[in-house]
């Protein structure tokens, strides 16, 4: 999302790791807690408005809470359904990747994520979607976006732990999976990584010398476990312009200890101001931009606006001379999805609240559509899907696409079928 997702809306907690929360206490130590109470998590969206996504640069998502209001199936529409939605699609060109971001379920202490029987049952689902390739993703963690520190926890138990992360790497391998890691930095209170500040006249140095920290801990396991492709930073856009030399350490610190391909996933908006792009293998895009104003915009109206972004992506691609890699990219099944694409569920308007598989399937064609313009293209990892094939965090009003009609469009793209 993301954001992203900016990976990155305003989040609400839930998903993976997110049962792991930071929370200060008051010695100043850390403890790891559960997930919030209805009443904690409105209390935080109140306190927290200002990284709402009411603003033009948004973020992409990350992870989200079970839906709890109704979910009224849409009215009757007029927008084309199957096999209108698949009509003039063409797979992918060959070599170009085709993932899914593999979200980790925690519930029941998370014996259904990372590694599990059902995580296997799940890749296999996947494979039979056309996907090739799956990006996992560990977390670090800092209690506000002052913070100096980054977390590391790597043997949580109910989260993203080192050992479920390797179980799931041998498990992808086993189906003839590659493996993407992309570990991820969560803030207290779901602030949003783009706006991380760290206090003082030596708060970035400091936060970087800690970040490093963080990352080279997985470039070391990536690099362990032969992990196909890795990234090095995920929506860190108040630093990624202004903190550019830091930036260039970091990569070059991740060079020497992970020998495979690298990349940075940034913010839709965050895109063409990055100029360490040169030291990277991909250009990533956690694709989250606005399509639309429109409940029910046009096919035509949504694939001007995917050309519109693609358009500013393929230029920094040429300057570059590196392909574009969407690293994040995907539509709720609501109401009005394209509107508002980084966004969680619960924080929409109750007219875009209501339950609509066709506007998914919908955005994605023209997303798909859209990128026949990209001269250089690595791949596209699609936002998102669950280790759970019985459970879906989100509701159905979530991202995921499994069992809706957007299934049958990315397997169009991914399978030809």
């Amino acid at each position: 999302m993301i954001e992203a997702k900016n990976s990155a809306p305003s989040r609400a907690w839930g998903w993976g790791a997110c049962l792991a929360l930071l929370t200060v206490v008051a010695s100043g130590s850390f403890a790891l807690g559960c997930r919030k109470s209805a009443a904690q998590r409105q209390h935080d969206h109140v306190g927290h408005a200002k990284f709402r996504r009411d603003r033009t640069t948004t973020r992409s998502p990350t992870r989200t809470t079970p839906t709890t209001r109704s979910e009224k199936p849409t009215a009757p529409s007029t927008r084309p359904t199957m096999p209108a939605l698949s009509r003039g699609l063409a797979p992918l060109p060959r070599g170009v990747q085709r993932g899914i971001c593999y979200a980790h379920n925690w519930q029941g202490g998370g014996v259904r994520g990372y590694g599990s029987a059902a995580s296997l049952a799940s890749k296999r689902e996947l494979w039979a979607l056309g996907v090739r390739w799956i990006s996992l993703t560990p977390f670090g963690w800092q209690p506000s976006l002052t913070s100096r520190e980054v977390h590391l926890a790597p043997s949580h138990r109910a989260g993203e732990n080192d050992r479920r992360i390797e179980r799931e790497i041998r498990q992808a391998r086993q189906l003839g999976l590659k493996v993407q890691l992309k570990p991820h930095i969560w803030v207290r209170r779901g602030a949003w990584r783009g706006a991380i500040q760290p206090a003082g006249v030596d708060g970035w140095q400091s936060w970087f010398a800690s970040y490093r920290r963080f990352i080279l801990h997985y470039a070391r396991l990536a690099e362990r476990l032969k992990v196909d492709a890795f990234v090095v930073g995920v929506e860190f856009k108040s630093s990624s312009r202004s903190q550019r030399v830091e930036w260039e350490k970091t990569i070059a610190a991740v060079r020497a200890v992970y020998r495979g391909p690298l990349t940075y996933a940034a913010n839709w908006d965050e895109v063409a101001t990055i100029e360490f792009w040169d030291k990277l293998d991909w250009i990533g895009v956690q694709f989250f931009p606005p399509l639309t104003t429109k409940l029910e915009p046009s096919d035509a109206e949504l694939l001007a606006a995917v050309k519109r972004h693609l358009a500013r992506y393929r230029r920094v691609s040429k300057r570059f001379g590196k392909p574009l890699l969407f690293t994040e990219v995907g539509y709720k099944s609501v109401h009005g999805t394209a509107i508002r694409p980084w966004d969680w569920p619960e924080n929409l308007a109750d007219s875009m609240r209501r339950y609509d598989a066709r506007a998914q399937a919908q955005a994605f064609r023209a997303f798909f559509l859209g990128l026949r313009d990209v001269e250089k293209l690595a791949g596209v990892f699609v936002w998102k899907w669950f280790s759970d094939v019985d459970t879906d965090e989100e509701g159905r009003l979530g991202f995921s696409p499994r069992g809706k009609i957007a299934s049958q469009v990315i397997r169009a793209v991914f399978d030809g079928r």
